[in-house]
């Protein structure tokens, strides 16, 4: 398996830890260990090439409204996180895949941190802002139609699996 990142710079990207339940369920069932955040960098499909392997790539979904979480199915390494549509151009690199993760920049971002009772966020405006200005500039150029992960007719290029039951419980057990 072989991919990389193209044009990583300023506007290209956000750098986000998140520490959200379903991170660390898909982490889990993936790789059987429990994991506190998922640390990716949140880009636009366009920008993702992949030189070897695209064959062993697999969807795993939580449930059936659920992200597609692109896996690698030859080592259940987590790729990047998708929205469910191609029409909205979004990935969510795992900035862990990478040879080199300080091109990406500090993290500016963390999501559902755990604050006592409650569940809060830092510099989420940010990510939601660089996600709704991406997606739009990718959308207003054409770029959004240049994914490997979806087809023209807008079916996913890769086999889905959809988690059962039994695996949800599992990989949510804590």
């Amino acid at each position: 398996m072989k991919g990389r990142l193209n044009d990583v710079g300023r506007g290209t990207g956000t750098h986000v830890l998140c520490h959200c339940g379903d991170c660390r369920a898909a982490a889990r069932h993936l790789t059987g260990k429990v994991a506190d955040t998922a640390d990716v960098y949140q880009t636009t499909p366009d920008r993702i090439t992949f030189l070897q392997g695209f064959d062993r790539l697999a969807v795993l979904r939580l449930s059936p409204r659920g992200l597609n979480r692109v896996y690698a199915t030859c080592c259940n390494t987590a790729i990047c996180n998708l929205i469910r549509t191609r029409q909205v151009p979004f990935a969510g690199w795992h900035v862990d895949t990478l040879s080199d993760s300080e091109i990406l920049g500090p993290v500016v971002t963390e999501g559902f941190i755990q604050k006592g009772e409650k569940i809060g966020h830092k510099g989420i405006l940010h990510s939601v802002g660089g996600v709704l200005s991406r997606a739009l500039s990718a959308r207003i150029d054409g770029r959004w139609r240049q994914t490997p992960f979806f087809a023209e007719d807008g079916d996913l290029t890769m086999p889905v699996h959809l988690m059962s039951r039994d695996e949800r419980r599992a990989a949510y057990s804590e």
